[in-house]
């Protein structure tokens, strides 16, 4: 099918090319016409500098702008030595063929249906004229088959990019893999099949691996052992064995964390080159559209520096294939070493289990890689279609290891605790950050005259567009300075008044040298404000809403390098968005990393989230000092804070605990101690995970040492003993706290819940205790709903709440 889709292609695009030669010369005589191609990229340059500045014709916008001129086919960029797996090369060829094909095509551009499970949309439109398609025919060198929709200069952007450095494979390193891999199989011995993935992938005395190697932050060798150990245990005899998918299932599991932005994509690469070794091929699924392709990206340039690509290991975005059930043999392909790509929605992982139903799954044994895995918990009582789907992937493929990767695993933990054979040392890995890293425990609070300074809940509204006297200090002193990045999570409107955009823009009116990018989902995507008045000379255009949102999506990294390269390193820049800067991107450039950030989400959002939406401002690779800071000041909730700090201080001292010999349900006891420093959970209101997974956890933690309080408990606590409202409530209920006992049943039925005193009890024991400051019902309500706000009380349900002091207070 393949062959002949390919002649047909061919004949359709220029009937001078026989098509009784074969598929190899005929892809040779489609290299030839690259060198034709390039002079329409300069002509398409020509053009887009034409449309910058002049109107053109009816016409000639037209025919730009549906994709006659200005086409790009590359996901990733084009590489002219690109390997794709046999019979997929074929079709990826042939890529370049525009938008206006047949609906049958392999290639789409068309966007992501948001659907019902078993909903597809196939575009159609007209052929393109044969001569006219000949014309711009070249083949596709990239790693994605997407059509030229958009077309986009991304060559400049290489410029700042340090990987560019890295020597490529030499013949002899190439030729030398290819001998190390020759009768590579699973039924090898443990340690043979171990030195020889190293041999092959970090080869001692190559350029190209002494220059890798140093940013895999992780014990290499442990990795690759593990890899090979879960996989060889999936074996039986000389056939795969079939496991129990399911939570509490027998399949071998892999749980790979650590810090956020520290090089957790270099898992995934190494587990995909050590599986696709072995014969077996790799599904990923990530979190949106924007965050699958950016990792593609990283991945596939990873695995080109470091394979040859006729070893067949390569990566595809699912995405990047039109209809994919209709040319499942091309998925196949890649799955049968390399990897593909799938995002988190429901109707592209049913896309993914179709195409192997029309296999048999038992030829085709592949590991499911779950990146961002916490997202993929939702709701265990009542799975959503995003579960629902997944279970039925889960059970259709011959799945022999699932990994579970991401910087906030404790939902992970919680779901897999009560796995069969559980988990141990051997089943966990996590980063190491360098010297150079910048985390969450190098935050520091907004500092205004030498006290740190909080948000309280209710402060930013979309009444006072998100904004106070805190946030106007936290911008005047990031725009105040050269070289600053600011990042905004706090307005989660998108088209309502005073949506983000309505805030970018105020803030450029407020500081006009300032350049302002929002990022949103959705066909908005990015949209760029350039400064009002800046205060240097800027180079060249402004980067379009077209430049920002090529097809496939720009990352939000590169975003950056196209506006530092229009308006300057010194410019001051603020990046504002809500749900897209929660997971996935990263938000800095080679030259430009964040330095202060504003993260304000709503206790809708899990503790999950809001840890990884102030991971944006962490990175390796620091160029914090270069630039003029010493540190990232953080505007955000006490609480807040405080769990971003301790969260992986906790992954560290749980991963000490099993290395101790603890089982992972001992860790996850409520007779199991950690630090307070670890203490993610104290006075935090957002809930573990997704608050429909109605997850919990019940370890404990020890009192902070005197003096070693940290700064989110220490100002709430001050505020506490300075409002007298909140001081004399807090005495009252610790007059009525009853014994540790009860404070363990806090989650009783509601006609059973005795712990705590009704606001009307609290009103009547205020008012007979302090007579001569008598207050209404009202008043002391008021009072008792921001302590339970602040997470210093809690409360229960119902009609008559009852409020009381957690254990945890007394």
């Amino acid at each position: 099918m393949l062959e002949e889709e390919l002649m047909a292609r061919v004949r359709a695009a220029d009937p001078a090319l026989s098509v009784q030669l074969p598929i190899q010369e005929i892809l040779d005589l489609l290299h030839k016409k690259m060198a034709e191609n390039q002079a329409l990229r300069e002509e398409n340059h020509q053009l887009r500098a034409t449309m910058s500045q002049n109107t053109l014709p009816p016409v000639a916008e037209a025919e730009i702008d549906g994709g006659t001129a200005l086409r790009d086919t590359s996901m990733l960029e084009p590489r002219k030595d690109r390997h794709l797996p046999e019979g997929a090369q074929s079709m990826s060829a042939l890529s370049s063929l525009p938008s206006e094909q047949p609906s049958d095509s392999f290639m789409s551009s068309s966007p992501e249906p948001q659907s019902e499970l078993d909903h597809q949309t196939t575009p159609t439109s007209t052929p393109p004229h044969p001569r006219r398609a000949a014309k711009r025919l070249k083949l596709d060198d990239s790693d994605s088959d997407q059509s030229e929709d958009y077309y986009m200069d991304t060559e400049s952007d290489e410029e700042l990019d340090t990987s560019s450095l890295i020597p490529p494979l030499t013949e002899q390193a190439r030729r030398a893999q290819h001998e190390t891999a020759r009768g590579l199989s699973v039924d090898l011995p443990e340690d043979e099949i171990v030195r020889r993935v190293l041999e092959i992938v970090f080869p001692e005395g190559s350029p190209s691996a002494e220059n890798i190697k140093p940013s895999y932050r992780f014990d290499v060798q442990a990795a690759v052992r593990m890899t090979v150990r879960k996989l060889k245990s999936a074996r039986e005899g000389r056939a795969w064995r079939r496991f129990n998918v399911s939570e509490e299932g027998d399949l071998p599991e892999i749980i790979a964390g650590g810090v956020t932005q520290n090089g957790k994509t270099k898992i995934k690469v190494l587990a995909i080159i050590t599986a696709g070794l072995l014969g077996v091929g790799t599904i990923l699924l990530s979190t949106t559209h924007r965050g699958v392709e950016s990792l593609t990206k990283k991945i596939d340039k990873e695995l080109t520096q470091l394979v040859d690509k006729k070893l067949g290991i390569c990566c595809i975005p699912l995405t990047s294939i039109h209809k994919p059930e209709a040319h499942a043999g091309v998925v196949i392909k890649f799955l049968e070493s390399g990897c593909c790509t799938v995002p988190d929605t429901a109707h592209r992982i049913k896309q993914m289990y179709s195409i192997l139903r029309q296999t048999r799954p038992a030829d085709n044994p592949c590991q499911l890689i779950m990146d961002e895995a916490d997202a993929f918990y939702r709701n265990r009582k009542n799975p959503i279609r995003l579960e629902q789907a997944l279970s039925c992937l889960c059970r259709t493929a011959h799945l022999v290891l699932r990994w579970n990767v991401s910087a906030t695993l404790v939902p992970v933990f919680l779901h897999l605790q009560d796995k069969r054979g559980g988990l141990d040392t051997d089943s966990i890995l996590y980063t190491k950050p360098e010297g150079d890293y910048i985390g969450v425990e190098d935050f520091k609070p907004l500092c205004i005259d030498g006290e740190d300074q909080f948000l309280d809940y209710g402060d930013l509204k979309p009444s006072n567009l998100y904004s106070n006297e805190l946030t106007d200090k936290l911008y005047q002193q990031a725009f105040s300075k050269d070289k600053s990045l600011t990042l905004v999570i706090a307005n989660s409107r998108v088209n309502a008044v005073n949506n983000v955009h309505d805030l970018a823009k105020s803030l450029r009116r407020r500081f006009p040298h300032i350049a302002a990018l929002v990022v949103v989902g959705g066909s908005q995507g990015l949209t760029y404000y350039p400064p009002v008045a800046p205060r240097a000379p800027t180079n060249g255009r402004a980067p379009s809403k077209e430049d920002l949102n090529p097809k496939p999506q720009l990352s939000v990294s590169k975003a950056i390098e196209m506006i530092d390269k229009h308006v300057g390193i010194d410019t001051p820049l603020v990046i504002v968005g809500y749900s897209q800067m929660i997971r996935g991107d990263s938000f800095r450039s080679p030259l430009r990393v964040p330095t202060h950030i504003l993260c304000a989400l709503g206790t809708a959002m899990s503790i999950e989230k809001m840890v990884q939406a102030m991971g944006r401002a962490t990175y390796q690779n620091s160029t914090l000092q270069t630039n003029g800071f010493s540190h990232v000041s953080v505007l955000t909730y006490p609480t807040d804070f405080d769990t971003a700090q301790a969260y992986p201080r906790w992954l560290m001292e749980m991963q000490s605990k099993l290395r101790d010999g603890m089982t992972l349900t001992e860790a996850l006891s409520s007779s199991t101690m950690y630090t307070d420093r670890a203490n993610f959970t104290f006075r935090q209101r957002k809930s573990i995970g997704q608050k429909k997974d109605c997850l919990s956890l019940e370890v404990c933690y020890s009192l902070p040492q005197r003096g070693q309080e940290r700064p989110g408990r220490l100002w709430l606590d001050k505020r506490v003993r300075t409002n007298p409202v909140a001081s004399k409530l807090i005495d009252l209920a610790k007059k009525h706290a009853e014994s540790w006992e009860s404070f363990v049943h806090e989650e009783l039925r509601k006609d059973e819940f005795t712990v705590g005193l009704t606001a009307q009890e609290y009103c009547d024991e205020w008012n007979s205790t302090w007579t001569a400051e008598a207050v209404t019902l009202q008043y002391v309500t008021s009072g008792l709903t921001k302590l339970v706000t602040n997470g210093i009380m809690r409360k229960s349900d119902g009609k008559r709440a009852r409020y009381w002091l957690p254990s945890e207070e007394l």
